[in-house]
């Protein structure tokens, strides 16, 4: 090129490194991208460039070329005229890197600038980033519980081109579904004891929001997270507290502390021995309560509900001696129940008057007034309640009904009693009884033998010899005659209403009336006998059962006291267990920190100590001779490079 095109027609790029950055790459001394080199996380990008006239004769420029280099300068490569000689150069590179760039301009007259040889350092300098800083939290990396001075917060963090003081620190309470900024303009590796306010949330989650000079975010999560739930939830079984089928819907209630984190589960543990072992039966989500439970055996069962919160908060597993939390019996058997007496009743009853019915039921597990009576007029057909809800042990007093009609035949008496779970027993009256309201009964006093006076002895008849024949005579008996009784026959009991059949001139024979009748006295001696003998088993019935109760009581408490004893035991070993191990954690958690600590002492020690020695550097070294450009160069030198579509989209601020 000559002067004079060089004088007349000037290409000035605009660049942003500076004539003190050029100046520096040209020797080729430096090889690393200078600390205003544009960092940008795309690797596609537009070189802006303009051509100045300063003499008004008009642009001379005939070719624009763009020349590129990866390793600063030791190496280029042509990519080529921009063919419409208009602004901007479009250029797309393979990854991430540094890429410098220079532009070679060529007149009318042919006359080109010498292209960069190698050694030449760029004019413009880009480094492309396209990855993500990285980081990691020191703490929490568990599960730590906030203490009364707080908790410790720590981090570090690395890129290849770091943004200082750009690290955000984010907060969760719900898992991470929000987060919260809790502190912006964080160390890149950094410290800090936080303390949230109030127990708003059972656990809490923290992240990293860091940037690098680049635009490029990343979230960095601890894998620890804070708990402030430190009370485990409470579980207690309601019920019910006997069962009649060998399945059975145990209700319960669970709740953790106001504020918590909420039921988790809940965990049914069994014992058939009462807590001398016990086996895990099954594990719920949520608190909802029933639990179905099912067995195979009739056996007493013992149950242990066991709770953890969804900040891991959990209640212990029954131990050796543990005693259930619910003993439930099954029972399938219906009570016993007896009619111990019916006072003024036999077997003819008057309707109208009154009879006390008395009964004795035997159970277990009786229900509240368990006893219904009821009574049947056709041998126990149909059925009428006489009496419900009464009393295991008691007596009802009954209005015989009155029938004007008719006398009613083969009535019966029934109690009936209910156990809790809803097993039946009954009885039933041993024999038939009658209910007379129409007729006037006659009861039967004795019973005696009736002779007439016709009757002779018999005779004895000496046995033939076996030679003589003994001719039989077959003649008529004469019949004896037997008087009427001084009472009436039934069927001369006129009843109204009634008709009988004429005899009046009928030959009748006369009628042997054999009517069983029995001595009331007799009767009643025979009823008390019964009686007593009824109410002496009765008695004893109950002596057993109260002896077989108060065994059972002994018995009970004595396993109790032992059980009790057990439990007592295991709790003082467990809780020994407990401090030893709570004592070995909080020294290892103090050695923990105090390492911690030590480290990031340490650290800060060194970092202050090398910026130190980076400013004593810097202080040191010499200024750059600036050198004064030659009027050719300023002719064909390139003067700027503008960079398009970089600038808010390289430093977003927006969430990934």
């Amino acid at each position: 090129m000559t002067r004079k095109a060089a004088t007349t027609v000037a290409l000035l790029i605009l660049i942003c490194m500076g004539a003190s950055s050029l100046q520096a790459g040209e020797g080729g001394s430096n090889r690393t991208p200078p600390e205003d080199a544009l960092i940008m996380r795309y690797n596609s990008f537009k070189i802006a460039y303009a051509i100045r006239d300063d003499y008004g004769l008009g642009s001379a420029i005939q070719k624009v070329e763009l020349f590129g280099t990866t390793d600063l300068g030791r190496t280029w490569k042509n990519y080529g005229a921009d063919p419409d000689r208009q602004s901007p150069f479009e250029i797309t590179v393979p990854g991430d890197g540094i890429y410098g760039f220079s532009i070679v301009s060529t007149d009318r007259a042919g006359n080109q600038e010498l292209p960069p040889e190698p050694g030449t350092y760029p004019e413009r300098v880009i480094i492309v980033d396209t990855t993500p800083p990285q980081g990691e939290f020191l703490s929490p990396l568990k599960s730590d519980r906030i203490g009364e001075e707080g908790i410790a917060i720590a981090w570090q963090t690395q890129d290849n081109h770091p943004l200082k003081n750009s690290v955000e620190l984010h907060v969760s309470g719900d898992g991470g579904q929000r987060w919260y900024l809790l502190k912006d303009k964080l160390p890149e590796d950094g410290r800090m004891i936080w303390k949230p306010v109030g127990s708003r949330y059972p656990t809490y989650s923290f992240r990293l929001k860091v940037r690098d000079r680049a635009g490029n975010v990343a979230l960095i999560k601890a894998p620890g997270m804070v708990l402030s739930d430190a009370t485990a939830p409470t579980a207690k079984l309601t019920g019910p507290q006997v069962a009649s089928a060998n399945r059975v819907e145990l209700t319960y209630t669970a709740a953790d502390d106001p504020g918590g984190s909420g039921i988790d589960w809940v965990e049914l543990w069994t014992t058939t021995d009462e807590g001398a072992t016990w086996k895990k039966y099954g594990q719920y989500q949520g608190a909802a309560s029933p639990i179905v439970f099912t067995t195979e055996t009739d056996a007493k069962v013992g149950f242990y509900l066991r709770a953890a919160d969804k900040a891991g908060n959990v209640t212990m597993i029954p131990s050796a001696g543990t005693q259930p939390g619910l003993t439930l019996a099954f029972d399938n058997e219906g009570p016993t129940i007896y009619l111990t007496d019916i006072k003024g009743g036999n077997r003819f009853l008057r309707g109208g008057e009154f009879v006390e019915i008395q009964w004795q039921a035997v159970d277990a597990n009786l229900a509240d007034n368990p006893v219904t009576l009821s009574w049947s007029a056709d041998g126990g057909q149909t059925w009428t309640e006489l009496a419900s809800k009464q009393a295991a042990v008691g007596s009802y007093k009954w209005k015989i009904p009155a029938d004007s009609d008719r006398n009613l035949n083969n009535c019966l008496l029934r109690a009936t009693a209910y156990d809790a779970l809803g097993n039946q027993g009954m009885v039933e009256s041993e024999q038939f009884f009658s209910i007379l309201s129409n007729v006037t009964h006659v009861p039967i006093t004795a019973i005696e033998p009736i002779t007439t006076e016709t009757e002779t002895a018999i005779t004895e008849i000496e046995t033939p010899d076996e030679e003589e024949e003994v001719e039989f005579i077959d003649e008529p008996q004469p019949r004896p005659v037997v008087p009427q009784p001084e009472t009436a026959h039934p069927s001369d009991i006129h009843i109204e209403g009634a008709a009988f059949p004429d005899t009046e001139g009928e030959e009748t024979e006369p009628v042997i009336m054999v009517r069983p009748e029995t001595d009331t006295a007799l009767l009643d001696k025979a009823r008390e006998e019964e009686e007593v003998k009824m109410r002496a088993e009765v008695a004893a019935l109950l002596l057993q059962e109260k002896e077989r109760k108060e065994a059972e009581l002994a018995e009970q408490a004595e396993l109790e006291e032992a059980a009790r004893q057990r439990e007592e035991t295991a709790r003082i070993a467990k809780a020994a267990q407990l401090e030893q191990e709570r004592r070995v954690q909080a020294e290892q958690e103090a050695r923990d920190r105090a390492a911690r600590l030590e480290a990031l002492r340490t650290e800060e020690a060194e970092q202050a100590t090398e910026s130190e020695e980076t400013r004593l550097a810097m202080i040191a070294k010499p200024e750059v001779e600036t050198a004064i450009p030659t009027p050719k160069r300023i002719a064909t030198n390139i003067n700027a490079i503008a960079l398009i579509n970089s600038g808010n989209e390289a430093f977003g601020d927006g969430e990934l």
